[in-house]
C-alpha cells in the first residue's frame, strides 16, 4: 500500500524524461507519487484523482501540493470525478488538454486492461501502470487478471494480448534497484499477494536491476551509501528496509500509436 522507492524512482524518472505538459493521476492515497510528479517536473499540470479524501493504510497525512494550486487540481473525496468520466473532449476542444504530451499514471487497483482502453479513447498515448503484477499475483481480484504482463504472456489473455500490443509503439519495464538476493536476510513470510520479491526469486522475469551489491565491490559500495542517506538497513532484516527495496511490481511504461485511439472501442471485454 504506497508507492516505494523502486516504483518512486521509475515515476521520477519517466516524468523527467516524458515532460509532460498533464498528469493525470489515478490513485493518490498519501501523495507521495504526487510529490515525485512534482519534484520531477515544476511546471506541469497534474490532475490528482482519488475517491478518497485521506489515505488508506495507516499513511498518515497527505502530502498537498500547496505551493502550486494554479498547477494540481484535486478532483478527490467529495469533488471525485474519475478519470472516464472527465470531459476530455471539451478540454481538447478549449485547448486545456493535449492528448499527446499528456500522460496517465495508473495506481488505482482497479481493471489495467479497461482503463488502458479507456484512456486510449481520448488520444492519450503516454501510460504508466504501477502495479503490472505477474501472472497469479495481486492484492485485489482486477490485479489478478487485468495487468499489461499478465495479458503479454498469453494463454487466456491471449486476444487481449494481442490487441493490446497492435497498438502500441513501445512497451517498458522499469528495473529494480537491486535484486532479490539483497534480501537474503529477510526471514519473514512473503505476502501472499505478492508485489515483493525475495532472496528465492530468479531474475527470469524481471528486468535487469540497475545496481548487483551480490556481484560487484563499486554497485555494493553505492548500495550501501544509498541505504545510508534513506536511513534504511542494507542487510534488509527489518519489515521496513525490507518493504521500502523489495518492493516491485514490473511498474511499466506504454506508449500508444497516435492512430490508437479510432480503434480504442474494440477492444475485447470479456475477462
Amino acid at each position: 500500500c504506497g508507492i516505494r522507492i523502486n516504483h518512486a524512482m521509475a515515476l521520477f524518472l519517466a516524468v523527467k524524461q516524458l515532460n509532460p505538459t498533464l498528469v493525470v493521476e489515478s490513485g493518490v492515497n498519501a501523495g507521495v507519487s504526487t510529490y515525485f510528479i512534482r519534484k520531477a517536473s515544476p511546471t506541469t499540470r497534474i490532475f490528482a484523482v482519488d475517491p478518497s479524501d485521506k489515505p488508506i493504510c495507516e499513511q498518515g497525512v497527505r502530502w498537498i501540493d500547496s505551493n502550486n494550486t494554479h498547477l494540481t487540481t484535486y478532483y478527490t473525496g467529495s469533488s471525485f470525478v474519475d478519470i472516464t468520466e472527465m470531459d476530455w473532449k471539451g478540454m481538447a476542444e478549449r485547448k486545456e488538454f493535449n492528448p499527446s504530451t499528456t500522460l496517465v499514471f495508473l495506481d488505482d487497483h482497479l481493471h489495467a486492461f479497461n482503463r488502458v482502453a479507456e484512456v486510449m479513447a481520448h488520444g492519450i498515448q503516454h501510460i504508466l501502470v504501477e502495479d503490472n503484477y505477474k501472472q497469479g499475483e495481486g492484492a485485489t481480484p482486477n490485479d489478478k487478471r487485468s495487468t499489461p504482463k499478465q495479458m503479454f504472456a498469453g494463454g487466456r489473455w491471449t486476444s487481449k494480448g494481442s490487441w493490446l500490443w497492435e497498438r502500441m509503439e513501445a512497451y517498458s519495464e522499469f528495473p529494480p534497484l537491486v535484486p532479490p538476493i539483497v534480501a537474503k536476510e529477510f526471514t519473514q513470510t512473503r505476502k501472499p499477494a505478492g508485489g515483493f520479491m525475495v532472496a528465492s526469486d530468479s531474475n527470469g522475469d524481471i528486468v535487469h536491476p540497475i545496481l548487483r551489491p551480490d556481484l560487484d565491490a563499486s554497485d555494493e559500495e553505492a548500495y550501501q551509501k544509498i541505504l545510508a542517506y534513506l536511513g534504511l538497513d542494507p542487510s534488509l532484516k527489518d519489515s521496513h528496509s525490507y518493504m521500502q527495496m523489495m518492493n516491485y511490481n514490473q511498474f511499466c511504461y506504454l506508449e500508444l500509436l497516435p492512430e490508437a485511439a479510432a480503434s480504442a472501442s474494440t477492444f475485447p471485454q470479456h475477462y
